[in-house]
């Protein structure tokens, strides 16, 4: 029911920790295939979904609920329902809210696998004192998951902090929160042989990959995340299209840390939201939360993933991500002390003559750190791809407020005052400025060459995009190989706006016009057969595309002319009188050599002038605000 956000929100967990105390937490539930089976026809019959929830709670409980704010939903309950929907709501109480609920409300939900079924699965506890007599409560998190592909699912996970009145253990399994949702939005969708969702958690996003992936290979560090993603396979088999009596036929669990568990073997298809949350070590009492600390110092256990990833793709293979990383202070002479704020960018000059560190430097470091490992340990040159896309970034103070909050540590007024100097000490010690937190998308290119060779694309998109940008990415990568063929060797393109490297030869987003005056061609672009292929193209403006104009009053022409995407990434380009007027002529009746041709002799544009417009047509292009006919 949640929403993403540019906000960064909790990852699962994959990462290198101690053992979790014993006794925090109730065992995580289990199921037989036949009690699965039993549970499934009961929360289908009830019917237990997000619609029948929010028809019982009313919209308003339901956003104060993804918000963790049950007191609405508890007043709508309190006040009374319809003697039909007290099952539905002993269910919603029980397991939604964490609150004690009326067991034969609770039996009537459940009427083939029964109350006694419900203990046995280890869903179920007896009330605690001072509960009202006949009631009983729920042992973990079991809600409605409304998803599009495979369909509507239930996903079991430990209770919320809501849900326990108090800080969240170390060892706590997260449900489908946020980062769980952008991530499975963000992930392009294709159908494939073998796909490894790493750090799985609860197995959100395993669920996804079953729809198009004909085997899954699900890790975790803690086994109690993968006896909840084995409860939520059995549970949700119908719509998975799993056998429950054989679900290694399609499904694979296994223990261990990091990639460790699956040494030496690829996929089609890599998937994770590791445990990238940044959190001071140097507390050895301090505690390492499963769902998203991977306990190591800093961002290394997100520069340890994206350098050892590429040698686990197959050809064509891809992996997508969620990450953060840390942005380094200058090294010298900056004016701005340990502590600033980042709000004001991350690669600004400082007064003394130095410079902060980019904030794309040590992601940039280590995808090349893994196109060498892997072409160290093949004994070929392996290209790597990369777009790595920053849609937050946070000081050290707003970063240690995030996770702090997130935790619900600030119940604990004493351990949140320590644990906040901590984090404020640990980012000082080590020089970071700034934390970045986005996406990665890594591809080991087809071995025909369809896909071109290495590229590492980085860019910051901080308005608000949408849920679901898989469809959209893939159609921009597929853009990307329908220029590959004519793209020729290895290279950092040229028009690659997002690399600090190339910012003297490339136009931002929205920073500049497109084209024309002030268009800047890059190294070599003239002769880019990919600009040969450009030109044969017929295209035509986006469906989502519109244009929107500026002028003074009274002002014979506009004074800025934008294209602004209404779906997909939503981005805005600024463009001039050429680019404008190539998109107004893009109707696929003419390619875009003859366009340019015909603007260049109305417009008297040179040859290096229409060379830049082309440039700028390429870049619209990639970004999706022209598309091919057909």
């Amino acid at each position: 029911m949640s929403t993403a956000s540019p906000v960064p929100a909790a990852p699962s967990g994959t990462g290198s920790h101690g053992a979790a105390p014993s006794g925090a937490v109730p065992p995580a539930p289990s199921l037989t295939p036949t009690t699965a089976a039993r549970l499934a026809a009961d929360l289908a019959a009830l019917p237990y979904t997000t619609g029948a929830v929010e028809a019982l709670l009313g919209p308003m409980a339901v956003s104060a609920l993804d918000r963790e704010h049950a007191e609405a939903a508890r007043a709508v309950l309190a006040a009374g329902v319809s003697e039909p929907d007290c099952p539905l709501a002993a269910m919603a109480g029980a397991f939604m809210l964490g609150d004690p609920v009326p067991a034969a409300d609770l039996a009537a939900a459940v009427p083939a696998l029964g109350l006694d079924g419900l203990r046995e699965a280890g869903l179920l506890m007896d009330a605690h004192p001072g509960d009202p007599e006949g009631t009983v409560r729920a042992a973990c998190d079991l809600s409605p998951y409304d998803a599009d592909e495979p369909g509507p699912m239930w996903v079991a996970s430990d209770q919320t902090a809501l849900q326990r009145r108090g800080p969240l253990p170390a060892e706590h399994v997260l449900g489908v929160g946020r980062a769980s949702l952008t991530l499975a939005g963000a992930v392009q969708r294709r159908e494939v042989d073998t796909a490894l969702d790493l750090g799985t958690g609860c197995g959100i996003q395993t669920l996804h990959l079953l729809a198009h992936a004909r085997h899954v290979t699900a890790t975790d560090l803690a086994p109690r995340c993968l006896d909840y993603t084995r409860f939520n396979l059995l549970l949700n088999a119908d719509v998975l299209g799993l056998d429950r009596e054989n679900m290694g036929e399609r499904v694979e669990l296994l223990a261990g840390d990091m990639l460790t568990p699956v040494a030496g073997r690829r996929f089609d298809m890599v998937v994770s939201n590791p445990p990238f949350v940044i959190t001071p070590r140097t507390d050895p009492d301090a505690p390492v939360m499963v769902y998203r600390d991977g306990g190591r110092e800093g961002d290394r256990l997100v520069a340890e993933f994206i350098s050892a990833i590429p040698a686990h793709l197959n050809p064509g293979g891809t992996a997508q991500m969620l990450a953060n990383w840390e942005i380094p202070a200058a090294e010298s002479g900056a004016d701005d002390g340990p502590l600033a704020s980042a709000s004001a960018g991350a690669s600004t000059a400082s007064a003394g003559g130095s410079s902060a560190e980019s904030w794309d430097a040590r992601p940039r470091r280590w995808v090349a750190e893994g196109a060498a490992a892997v072409s160290a340990a093949e004994g070929r040159d392996v290209p790597v791809q990369a777009w790595i896309i920053q849609r937050d970034l946070q000081d050290a103070a707003g970063y240690a407020e995030t996770w702090l909050q997130d935790s619900s540590l600030e119940l604990d007024p004493e351990q949140y005052q320590r644990r906040y100097a901590q984090y404020l000490a640990d980012f000082a010690a080590r020089g970071v400025r700034g934390v970045g937190f986005g996406h990665v998308w890594l591809r080991r290119p087809a071995a025909d060459g369809s896909q071109a060779g290495a590229w590492t694309h980085t860019e910051e998109l901080t308005q608000p995009i949408d849920d679901a940008i898989g469809g959209a990415w893939a159609a921009a990568v597929a853009r990307r190989d329908r220029l590959a063929a004519g793209r020729g060797t290895d290279r950092v393109e040229a028009a690659d706006h997002g690399a600090a490297s190339d910012h003297a030869e490339a136009t931002d987003h929205g920073e500049g016009p497109a084209g024309g005056e002030g268009a800047v061609v890059g190294k070599g672009v003239g002769a880019d057969p990919a600009l040969a292929t450009l030109r044969s193209l017929h295209l035509t403006v986006a469906a989502d595309v519109t244009e929107e104009r500026h002028q003074r009053f009274g002002a014979e022409h506009p004074e800025v002319i934008l294209a602004r995407q209404g779906a997909g990434f939503r981005r805005t380009a600024r463009l001039d009188t050429a680019t404008a007027g190539l998109l107004a002529a893009s109707d696929g009746e003419l390619t875009v050599g003859q366009i340019v041709g015909a603007l260049g002799a109305l417009l008297e544009l040179d040859e290096r002038a229409q060379t830049a417009l082309l440039v700028a047509v390429r870049e619209l292009y990639e970004d999706g605000f022209l598309v091919e006919v057909g």
